[in-house]
């Protein structure tokens, strides 16, 4: 299984237990896949999907770009999941966001 990223806190921004890099300049994640340095410039639209495992409700986060989707993030909270995506809209601005749901 994929490692999900959790919420851990905030400082000066939201905090998380794997690193996730939001600037101007790219966008990066450490459970990105495939590892990728992303271009703002090039990102359409945010793909958000709910599975189901153990139990539990896990948030897949897919960033499509000009050259095909990244699996960007993986996490457990809806809350974290709001965060990263305020993050992302206040960084590089806002764009389309697809909500499909996947049964696993």
């Amino acid at each position: 299984m994929k490692m999900l990223g959790e919420f851990t806190g905030v400082e000066n921004r939201p905090e998380r237990n794997v690193h996730v890099e939001i600037s101007e300049m790219g966008l990066s994640s450490a459970i990105a896949e495939p590892q990728t340095q992303i271009l703002p410039e090039s990102v359409k639209r945010y793909e958000l999907a709910e599975s189901h495992e153990n139990g539990g409700s896990i948030w897949d986060l897919r960033i499509v770009t000009s050259s095909g989707a990244i699996s960007f993030y993986r996490t457990k909270s809806k809350f974290d999941l709001a965060l990263l995506l305020d993050e992302l809209d206040g960084t590089i601005g806002e764009r389309e966001r697809v909500i499909a749901t996947a049964n696993v």
